[in-house]
C-alpha cells in the first residue's frame, strides 16, 4: 500500500494574519523610522499586497525625528567645569567651541546690537515659547543655546520644529 500525504487545511484569514505579524515583530523586529528595519518591512508589505492582486503605491514624505545622543557641556573660564545639560528634544546636533553671551529671555531688546555671531546663547526660561527663542538667537547668528530654568532643577524641553542650531538646558543653580 501506498500512503498518500494528507493535505495541510488551508489557513484560516486569522492565522494568515497571525504569520504576517510575526514575521514583522520577530523576523524583521523593531521598525523605527528610517532603519534598514522599516524598509524590510515596507518591502514585506508590498510584495505581499501585490501577490493578492493589489496595486501598490509608495508615498514619501519627511518625518523629522530626534535620537537623544546626550550631551557634554564644559565651561573652560574662569576654571573648567563641568554642567549637567540634557539635550533639548529636535535640537541638531553639533559641537560647539565658543564664548557665552548672556540673553535674558531672548526677547528682541535683550539681544545684543552687534548680534550673536560666534557665541553660544544662554537663555533665561519662561515668558515665551522655546521656539520664539532659538529662532530669535538663530537669526541674531548664534552657534547654539543654553536655555537654564527659571526655577530650580533641570528641565526636558522640547522644541516643535528641528533647528538649525545644538539647543541644552540646565537647571537654574549652574
Amino acid at each position: 500500500a501506498t500512503a498518500v500525504p494528507t493535505p495541510a487545511p488551508a489557513l484560516t484569514s486569522g492565522q494568515r494574519a497571525l504569520q504576517h505579524v510575526r514575521y514583522l515583530a520577530e523576523t524583521i523586529g523593531s521598525r523605527p523610522a528610517g532603519s534598514a528595519q522599516e524598509r524590510a518591512a515596507a518591502d514585506y508589505i508590498e510584495t505581499q499586497l501585490r501577490s493578492y492582486g493589489y496595486a501598490v503605491e509608495r508615498q514619501n514624505f519627511p518625518f523629522p525625528y530626534f535620537i537623544d545622543r546626550g550631551a557634554r557641556l564644559v565651561v573652560q573660564a574662569p576654571q573648567p567645569e563641568e554642567l549637567h545639560p540634557l539635550t533639548m528634544g529636535l535640537s541638531a546636533a553639533g559641537r560647539v567651541e565658543v564664548p557665552i553671551a548672556s540673553v535674558g529671555l531672548a526677547r528682541p531688546q535683550d539681544l545684543p546690537q552687534g548680534g550673536l555671531r560666534g557665541r553660544i546663547a544662554l537663555i533665561q526660561r519662561g515668558e515665551t515659547t522655546f521656539d520664539e527663542k532659538i529662532a530669535a538667537v538663530v537669526r541674531a547668528g548664534a552657534a547654539g543655546a543654553i536655555i537654564f530654568n527659571n526655577a530650580s532643577g533641570n528641565f526636558r524641553g522640547r522644541l516643535s520644529q528641528l533647528a538649525s542650531i545644538p539647543v541644552v538646558s540646565i537647571s537654574q543653580d549652574e
